[in-house]
């Protein structure tokens, strides 16, 4: 009989705690949620005062209201899946750019330069926004990991992609000299993200 009590205890206590947590993670979203709290938090966070245009690829307007920088990596399971929600970010709203900065040193893996280089150079070619995005959605969504494929599909000129090897060396030592390490990194109007949104 004591057992039976103890479970029926257990159980209502854990019921009771189980619905308390719910409502607290409901109101910390809603709290999360709004405008002011995040800009509050935001502008807490370090800025990255070295942070211009003239470095990675850009999309979207020049005068866009707000500037999100991603740091990342080709080969980084994580930044694929950020992938997906910046780009459909970056369709809906006409209010935001997008800047992306690899952090890929030019003495990485065959890959993870390869498909760098590949970007960088579809970036520097005419129809840049289009072309670019057009990599970018190829390489994180169809053929992650797999460089025979994307080789396939986009075909450059060693030459063009060579020339690449400055501007990846820059925004390695960039990333390096702001302690910029882990991929993927967020940077919204040159602030970090906090811990919170992550």
């Amino acid at each position: 009989m004591y057992t039976a009590f103890i479970l029926i205890q257990t159980y209502i206590n854990g019921k009771y705690k189980n619905k308390e947590f719910k409502r607290e993670k409901y109101t910390l979203t809603r709290l999360k949620n709004r405008k002011d709290i995040f800009m509050k938090i935001l502008m807490q966070q370090r800025k990255i005062e070295s942070l211009t245009d003239n470095i990675g690829i850009v999309f979207g307007p020049s005068t866009a209201e707000y500037k999100i920088t991603i740091i990342t990596n080709p080969c980084c399971y994580w930044c694929k899946e950020l992938h997906k929600e910046i780009h459909n970010l970056l369709w809906s709203r006409s209010n935001i750019k997008i800047q992306i900065i690899f952090n890929v040193p030019s003495s990485s893996s065959n890959m993870e330069l390869e498909v760098s280089r590949a970007i960088l150079g579809r970036a520097a070619s005419p129809s840049t926004y289009y072309a670019s995005n057009e990599i970018l959605d190829f390489w994180f969504e169809k053929s992650y990991n797999n460089l025979s494929l994307f080789k396939k599909r986009f075909i450059f000129p060693k030459t063009i992609l060579e020339a690449q090897d400055n501007k990846i060396n820059e925004m390695y030592f960039w990333c390096k000299s702001e302690k910029l390490y882990t991929t993927p990194s967020i940077l919204i109007r040159q602030f970090g993200i906090s811990l919170l949104y992550k």
